[in-house]
């Protein structure tokens, strides 16, 4: 493996990655075998141990010893990248518009039992025909206190998700 030199067929077919040997290889077959083009992309060990992206076009012609494979291969790696990364983003925003979703409509069946509670625990403290003994007066603050204070955390949860969506 010499830096700067093509590498011969047989030494560049040993090259391939491991993972895309299967696929290189039944794509030149059966451009050698039927007169197709070849055209792909796969992954190619180099020396230095990293892994690069290549594509490739290739067909086969005559040649004055029979029949040659005339092909080129470039560097498209960084495409690559970029297409992992831009795919990676993508994914991770539909991840948090999906929490935010969530978030709006878990807020929301929260919310409705919430008040619900909230509402009879004030109609029975405000009750004046039928007012509460002092136990029970007591216990109705109870529920109103833990209602308010589990509506506070679904405001919080909900103001820290729209910060995070910005």
């Amino acid at each position: 493996c010499e830096p700067g030199r093509n590498p011969p067929v047989r030494m560049w077919a040993e090259a391939v990655h491991e993972e895309d040997q299967t696929q290189v290889s039944r794509l030149l077959r059966a451009a050698i075998d039927g007169g197709e083009r070849f055209e792909t992309e796969f992954r190619v060990n180099r020396c230095d141990g990293t892994v690069v992206w290549l594509a490739a076009r290739a067909m086969l012609r005559d040649g004055p010893t029979g029949r040659v494979i005339l092909g080129v291969n470039w560097d498209v790696t960084e495409r690559r990248l970029a297409e992992t990364a831009l795919r990676a983003k993508q994914t991770a925003e539909r991840a948090s518009a999906a929490k935010t979703e969530f978030l709006s409509r878990m807020s929301h069946e929260l919310r409705t039992p919430l008040n619900a509670i909230l509402g009879f625990t004030q109609l029975l403290e405000l009750d004046s025909r039928h007012p509460l003994p002092a136990e029970h007066r007591e216990r109705v603050q109870h529920i109103r206190q833990a209602g308010w204070h589990l509506l506070t955390l679904i405001n919080e949860v909900l103001d820290l998700s729209r910060i995070e969506a910005g």
